[in-house]
């Protein structure tokens, strides 16, 4: 009787999680994998310009836009793009939530101020960032001519040389509240005993940060890769 009352419960227990996963999987169907399904559909139909008399040219015209120069130009700059954002800004983002992680007085503000730009939407840190790169009125502009000449003459973004360069600092700034508070979330799950055990044994700070540190923030870091290269997969709005 007893085993039957644990299969009775166990049962319910699924049939309660079922119905609290139902209504996700009700979005996630009609939101993602429904249009997800009907686009691969439209992609197999070639129509006129009216968009009638449509015929199924099957997957032809995808095996076409895969080929195509534009595409695979399209794809080595997004992969440009991602190799120039995803390690700095994982950099960063680590070296940041590390200094923030000192329990020091005032370091709160430090925090906020790191983690602000999360709450900056792509559209208006391209708009900051394309008003600073300006060679007339920016002031990096002014300020960094000196060095770099190519600010002011003919400006970073007007430079088939440079302007990739230009959209991916302004992609990781915009970013680096989003890296800066996983990180430092990632940092406050590490048990401090283990920090502290590595003190007591003579490890230094960057032993300490290399041998305690990383292996354990590896799961975070990891979901921030993923993220990141995704974004820079997916830029759009800084273009």
């Amino acid at each position: 009787r007893r085993g039957q009352l644990l299969r009775l419960e166990d049962a319910v227990v699924k049939l309660v999680a079922f119905a609290m996963l139902v209504p996700s999987l009700v979005l996630l169907g009609v939101w993602t994998v429904y249009p997800v399904v009907k686009a691969v559909q439209l992609g197999h139909l070639r129509c006129d310009s009216t968009g009638q008399r449509c015929r199924d040219a099957g997957w032809g015209q995808y095996r076409d836009a895969f080929l195509s120069h534009e595409f695979q130009q399209a794809l080595l700059v997004s992969v440009k793009l991602a190799v120039m954002t995803v390690p700095t800004g994982l950099a960063l983002g680590v070296g940041l939530a590390v200094l923030a992680d000192k329990h020091l007085r005032g370091i709160g503000a430090f925090r906020t101020i790191f983690s602000s730009t999360v709450a900056t939407s792509v559209a208006v840190a391209s708009l900051v960032w394309f008003v600073l790169l300006q060679p007339e009125i920016g002031v990096l502009s002014d300020l960094f001519s000196r060095w770099i000449p190519q600010l002011k003459n003919p400006g970073l973004l007007r430079d088939p040389d440079t302007a990739l360069p230009a959209v991916a600092l302004s992609s990781i700034w915009a970013s680096l509240g989003f890296t800066f508070i996983v990180i430092t979330a990632g940092l406050q799950g590490i048990p401090r005993e283990l920090q502290e055990s590595a003190f007591v044994d003579g490890a230094g700070g960057w032993r300490r940060f290399t041998n305690v540190t990383l292996p354990l923030l590896s799961p975070t870091l990891l979901f921030t890769t993923v993220v990141l290269t995704s974004r820079a997969f997916q830029a759009y709005g800084e273009i």
